[in-house]
């Protein structure tokens, strides 16, 4: 664990910089969107995300976490962190790895400090992907590792199967091909009748 914070650090000064040269530009579109409550932030962040238009979703996604604070009510706090955690999937699968994990971290603190397990997961899983993206399997590992506590059980199959996905590829990366065959025994007994679940058993 020595090791992850130097590199954490790394990701929040580069995403600082970059928030630094773009919040001006930014500002005039958040005063547009004072009026909105968190709600409709929500739902118009979750339309856009569903249609593709990326930049429009995290425009709603960033005004949304705006408004957080401590004083919120508890489903808004956790609207608040799955925005957060959908913005970071969003910089992520843009390779925008040093915002992505700026959201992760700043979801996490407020999913953890409310007890959104799901969100918790979801996000470990995306701190998990940051690392192996950069060929650091093993904490990519010790991520998903601490996101598949969260959901093993039965409400959270779907999310336990995709981290069991990302721990075959991870642990056969790391050089840990028995690791692999357990964690694929795994996901062979965690069986969803789904195209994604077996999409990644084909994977």
């Amino acid at each position: 664990m020595k090791k992850v914070l130097p590199i954490l650090f790394l990701f929040l000064i580069i995403s600082v910089v970059g928030k630094a040269q773009t919040s001006s530009g930014k500002m005039d579109v958040y005063k547009s969107l004072t009026g909105k409550n968190i709600d409709d932030l929500y739902s118009l962040g979750m339309k856009y995300e569903k249609t593709g238009e990326k930049a429009k979703a995290l425009t709603f996604y960033n005004a949304l976490v705006s408004k957080y604070s401590d004083d919120l009510a508890k489903e808004e706090k956790k609207k608040c962190a799955e925005a957060f955690s959908r913005s970071g999937d969003i910089y992520y699968r843009s390779r925008q790895y040093s915002s992505a994990m700026n959201q992760y971290l700043s979801g996490l603190r407020v999913s953890e400090l409310n007890s959104f397990g799901f969100i918790t997961a979801q996000i470990y899983i995306g701190i998990g992907n940051i690392y192996s993206s950069h060929g650091d399997y093993e904490m990519g590992i010790h991520y998903y590792k601490q996101a598949l506590l969260l959901v093993d059980n039965p409400k959270g199959k779907s999310i336990k199967n995709k981290v069991l996905n990302n721990l075959v590829g991870a642990s056969c990366f790391a050089g840990r091909a028995s690791d692999g065959e357990k964690y694929l025994r795994m996901l062979l007994n965690s069986r969803e009748n789904t195209t994604d679940y077996e999409f990644n058993l084909l994977m």
